[in-house]
């Protein structure tokens, strides 16, 4: 989760959230910011290789698991 701190509801519960669980560096002060830090095509290669582990375990037959997706810059 990313979020821009805000006067909406959402932008303030999401900047609660992630103080909450320490990660404060997810917690943008401006749009400038929030864009830099939001890499679509980084995002979406991550997720894909998170569905990918998922279907590899399905067609495996193994039980849900933890998955681990490595930070790729």
């Amino acid at each position: 989760m990313l979020t821009c701190t805000g006067e909406s509801f959402a932008s303030r519960v999401a900047s609660s959230l992630l103080s909450a669980i320490d990660l404060p560096e997810l917690i943008t002060t401006s749009q400038a910011d929030y864009e830099a830090l939001f890499n679509t095509q980084l995002f979406t290669h991550h997720i894909e290789v998170a569905y990918r582990q998922m279907c590899e375990k399905y067609h495996a037959d193994l039980p849900p698991n933890h998955i681990r997706v490595p930070f790729i810059p």
